[in-house]
């Protein structure tokens, strides 16, 4: 790091900057440079411009956004790849010709024109098929991506935007479906949100960070990016922004109207970038963005149509216009064992079915899609797991393997089946009160058994994945990424565990350099040693079990029986050592397919927990039910300390790290990466459905928490989607789901619990019943103050409170108008679910005061860079693609 060198007070001025710095060179091949250092970061309270609430984005950047405080020439090599820097001379002869009509006075909006002039001419001499276009964006309202989430974000009003190359549509502008990229101008230095330290400590950085933040987010969840940048520009400085579904890294600041190379360079690469065609490593090279996934393929409109049509043959809805903007293909590639291509699939993607919006989050989203060729419907999901939680993809594969008959135990079948109808009329038993075990503790098969094994074989309940997706394919895309890095570093295609394959994203002195960065690599500025918890993998898994969100329930006895299913499915899981540890909305799906066989699925496994893995690492010798039972049991009772947050001198030690007497399995490097996994299952799992003691202690996530997360998505459902007597209709949703923060959430629910239940489900006796009495045993599964002991929730106690309404032969018949949309009132009088209250401002550093402080040093020019090994990942808006050798920039 070079030494800091003040300014000269007169290039100093808090308001506007006077050319300061134009005692110094162009950034990138010229002498030196100008470059802003970092000041340390805040939250805001808001802007607000695009959206109700602003707190949760001040939470959301917090401490995401890290300066990369090294020269530009480091900051493209090891954040902007490509496969050859821009191989022409600069389009200019005088590097401050460009931009130096820009204002730097005055109002920001007559900044605008001028720098889009700037930009233009940066850029004329792209080829036309690799050209963008620019305009001015901070008087259109660019609507949020997808309409079906429109109402909660809005819309943003970024000053400058960017289209994609060679685009022809003259109303590109107010479609983020068209947009490449955004640019944030702001007329004074004193508005750029970094200063000496990093992210400034102000009000006025995060909103201008807020505004940065939410294009990202929107290009992002619009194209399907891997990674996106956006500029910003203050009066006579700028810098540039590299967002993944991590972190955000920033560039130091650099004088664009002294020399705009840098601004040169990004706009070069991220148009000229290549990629194999559908992300297949022996297909030709083509023409994509920088930064999109080069598994996503556009469609034409015939195939749209195709796609419309199948809908309807279906039995599904049409698609609505919006939707088919969004459609597009995705190939999905088979690996051999070796890592050797074994084939490709397409997928057709018609119809966005959940989406995580956050920027920084697991970016979940689950797609309806049609197979090429076969026009099979599918599910498509995608999310980006943090690389110390466990892999979903081998987790599914554990399932699969288990309910293979060829592995499936002929006992196993039938104590499913005579669980699951045990409150039958003609309920099953088993022959001579159960099974006879032999020596090794295995059941004894005899003649008895052979009729009460045919009936269970006939039960897809008992003999079948049931309440769980069918997953026909699954993979960790940035794992794959990762072991081909290791292969290339290694020199030898070695098999390499999943340990080291996480361990790879902790580097000591730059982030990884992987082929495509389907692993984020902006967590890593965080700190390099905590990057296996910073850094995100993208998952992508096709299931067969196609379904709809479950507030589309087209009665409350289909809602009711989807989550009966529900807990099956989740009982099915837990046999095979998985707690599933998230139940939400966004995790529980009706089935829709054409052969009913269960009515509600549960998917998403990205938080779940192996136990039986964990009990092994522990030194467990038994590995079955029993034994985790006395784990939990061993590790609550020796909690030094029980309740949320434990004072700082109270270490709570992690589930099932080791067990003093137990055989210590693996080797240190292997137990360390457990210990990580086993510290990001502390706590997990959504909000609004978290059981209350989770949120409010320490204690092992047990099967009775996600059986009370069960019981808050009922009562969540009832109260939006049904005809009820409380009033006003959405008082006592909000009262229960309204919290913001863990406490208040556990506050809320626990007096519900407590309170009485004056209200009922219009017309519906048995939903009505179920809900109190499921509230009932909730209130049971609780711990209290001078009560001994609790009766904890279990799949029989809450299985037959399932089966007993079902079987009331009361139930309304064909309220599917009971399925109403629920929106809160906006009205400032009234209290909002989700509304949080500040959570107040950081204390500023004496030494932030400064926020123009620059030094003066060499930089180099990212043009001279040595030939990047290993940088793509790419789409043309983003999804046009356009092959052809590479071009060559400057006149011929």
């Amino acid at each position: 790091m070079s030494p800091r060198t003040s300014m000269s007070s007169s290039s100093q001025s808090s308001g506007s900057c006077t050319g300061g710095s134009s005692g110094s060179s162009g950034c990138l091949g010229m002498p030196s440079s100008s470059d802003m250092y970092d000041t340390m970061h805040s939250r805001k309270s808001g802007t607000g411009t695009s959206e109700v609430d602003e707190d949760p984005w001040a939470a959301e950047i917090d401490d995401k956004v890290n300066l990369f405080n090294k020269n530009l020439v480091e900051f493209f090599d090891a954040y902007v790849p490509c496969e050859a820097a821009s191989r022409a001379a600069r389009p200019w002869d005088d590097p401050a010709t460009p931009f130096e009509t820009v204002p730097t006075t005055g109002e920001e909006t007559k900044m605008y024109p001028e720098i889009i002039k700037g930009l233009d001419s940066i850029v004329r001499k792209f080829k036309p098929a690799r050209r963008p276009r620019f305009a001015v964006g901070s008087k259109r309202s660019v609507r949020f991506p997808y309409s079906a989430w429109e109402y909660e974000h809005n819309y943003t009003l970024p000053d400058i935007l960017m289209s994609f190359p060679a685009e022809a549509d003259e109303g590109w502008q107010s479609k983020w479906r068209r947009i490449a990229m955004a640019i944030e101008v702001k007329p004074t230095r004193g508005e750029d949100p970094i200063g000496v330290y990093g992210v400034k400590y102000s009000d006025e950085a995060t909103g201008v960070l807020t505004q940065i933040a939410k294009s990202a987010r929107n290009l992002m969840l619009t194209h399907g990016m891997l990674y996106v940048y956006i500029i910003g520009i203050y009066c006579d400085t700028a810098r540039i922004y590299r967002f993944d579904h991590a972190a955000c890294v920033v560039s130091r600041a650099f004088n664009y109207k002294n020399d705009p190379s840098p601004l040169h360079e990004l706009l070069w690469r991220f148009c000229h970038h290549r990629e194999h065609d559908r992300g297949r490593a022996n297909a030709p090279l083509v023409r994509m963005v920088l930064g999109a996934d080069p598994s996503l393929q556009p469609v034409t409109e015939e195939e749209v149509e195709l796609a419309d049509e199948k809908c309807a043959e279906a039995g599904k809805d049409r698609l609505t216009e919006d939707e088919k903007q969004a459609c597009r293909w995705m190939t999905v590639i088979r690996y051999n064992k070796d890592g050797s291509e074994a084939g490709a699939t397409r997928y057709l993607l018609y119809r966005l079915r959940f989406m995580n919006p956050r920027l920084f989050s697991r970016s979940t989203a689950v797609w309806d899609a049609f197979e090429e060729g076969t026009w099979e419907p599918l599910v498509i999901k995608e999310a980006w797991r943090q690389l110390a939680r466990d892999r979903e993809d081998a987790l599914y594969d554990c399932l699969r393997h288990a309910f293979d008959p060829q592995n499936r135990p002929w006992w196993a079948n039938i104590a499913d089946y005579v669980f699951l109808h045990r409150n039958d009329e003609d309920k099953p038993t088993l022959p001579d009160g159960g099974f006879k075990l032999d020596d090794q503790g295995c059941p004894i098969r005899s003649e008895d058994f052979d009729e009460l094994e045919a009936e269970a074989k006939l039960d897809a309940a008992a003999s079948e994945l049931y309440g769980l997706p069918s997953v026909t394919f699954s993979d960790d895309l940035g794992a794959r990424e990762a072991a081909k890095l290791l292969s290339k570093q290694s020199d030898s295609p070695l098999e390499v565990s999943d340990d080291a394959i996480d361990a790879l994203a902790s580097g000591v002195d730059h982030p990884p350099a992987y082929d495509v960065y389907h692993r984020t690599i902006c967590g890593w500025l965080r700190d390099a040693n905590k990057a296996n918890y910073n850094e995100r993998s993208h998952m992508r898994v096709v299931m067969k079990t196609t379904g709809r969100p479950l507030c589309e329930f087209r009665s409350t006895r289909e809602l009711v029986e989807a989550l009966r299913d529900v807990v099956i499915g989740h009982r099915q899981l837990f046999q095979q050592g998985i707690i599933h540890r998230d139940i939400s909305e966004g995790n529980v799906m009706i089935y829709d397919g054409w052969i009913h066989v269960f009515v509600g699925f549960l998917l998403d496994l990205d938080y779940a927990f192996d136990w039986k893995t964990a009990l092994k690492h522990a030194g467990y010798e038994q590995i079955d039910e029993n034994a985790w039972k006395q784990a939990v049991e061993e590790y609550n009772k020796n909690l030094p300390h029980r309740t949320r947050p434990a004072p700082p001198e109270k270490e709570i030690p992690l589930l099932l790290c080791k067990k003093e007497d137990g055989k210590d399995l693996g080797n240190e490097a292997e137990r360390e990466a457990w210990k990580m996994r086993m510290r990001m299952k502390e706590q997990t799992g959504t909000l609004l459905y978290m059981a209350i003691e989770i949120l409010c202690s320490y204690v092992a996530h047990d099967i009775r928490h996600d059986l009370e997360s069960v019981f808050w998505l009922l009562l969540c459902m009832v109260l939006r989607h049904t005809r009820h007597t409380c009033y006003p209709a959405y008082q006592l949703y909000i009262r229960i789901f309204g919290a913001s923060t863990d406490y208040d959430s556990a506050e809320n629910k626990r007096g519900f619990l407590t309170g009485p239940m004056d209200w009922e489900v219009e017309g519906n006796k048995p939903l009505t019943t179920l809900v109190h009495k499921y509230k009932v045993l909730c209130l049971r599964n609780i711990p209290w103050d001078g009560v001994s002991s609790i009766t904890p929730l279990t799949y029989e106690s809450v299985l037959d409170l399932f089966d007993e309404a079902l079987a009331d032969a009361s139930w309304p018949e064909n309220d599917h108008a009971q399925a109403l949309p629920f929106k809160i009132p906006r009205d400032g009088n009234d209290s909002s679910a989700g509304s949080q209250t500040s959570r107040g401002k950081k204390r500023a550093r004496e030494e932030e005061a400064r926020t123009d402080d620059v030094v003066t040093e060499p930089e180099g020019d990212p043009s001279r860079l040595p030939q990047h090994v290993s940088k793509r990942a790419t789409v043309r808006s983003p999804l046009g693609i356009d092959t052809g050798s590479p071009e060559s920039e400057g006149s011929a």
